[in-house]
């Protein structure tokens, strides 16, 4: 299911280097960079099914000047992201960029428009990681599924179970 971008059309997207990737400019002239980064070898161990897993990346690939809001960008994210998933098996690991101490005001602002466009077609399990020693800094990811996706439960226990030992299948009920 495509998601609902009635209010904004996506900018066209052109196949970019190999794998999944793909490139859009904008009216403005910003070239953006959309990576979908196969890591389905370092989940080997807990891969659900026949999914494959991608790491989503996107970011202007020159200095962006001017920060006017553009609502078309985030219909063209997920118009990538709906082409990548349409394989319903397909997992998406969404990682916030926080080198300079902004992941979270990213992931708040990629979860508001995440719920504007996405219409219904995907689920998004978020989850931060705290800074340790194993990471220098906190860490906003997201895993973004189809709900049409038969392991989307069995995903989700994954992804809690990986990244933060939890298993939920011990939780109670609420």
């Amino acid at each position: 299911m495509l998601p609902d971008l009635s209010d904004a059309a996506p900018y066209p997207l052109e196949s970019s280097y190999s794998g999944v990737s793909y490139t859009f400019t904008t009216d403005r002239e910003i070239k953006y960079l959309v990576i979908f980064d196969d890591r389905t070898e370092e989940y080997s161990t807990d891969i659900i099914g026949d999914s494959t897993v991608y790491e989503y990346q996107f970011y202007p690939t020159s200095n962006v000047h001017d920060e006017t809001h553009d609502a078309r960008i985030m219909a063209t994210v997920m118009h990538s992201i709906s082409l990548t998933l349409a394989k319903t098996q397909n997992v998406l690991l969404y990682i916030c960029e926080n080198t300079d101490e902004r992941g979270a005001i990213r992931a708040r602002m990629f979860d508001s428009l995440f719920r504007k466009y996405n219409g219904n077609g995907f689920l998004k399990i978020d989850g931060v990681l705290p800074e340790s020693k194993y990471n220098d800094q906190t860490s906003y990811v997201s895993v973004i599924v189809s709900e049409n996706n038969p392991y989307k439960d069995k995903i989700n226990e994954t992804f809690h179970r990986v990244l933060f030992g939890i298993d939920i299948s011990k939780l109670p009920d609420f």
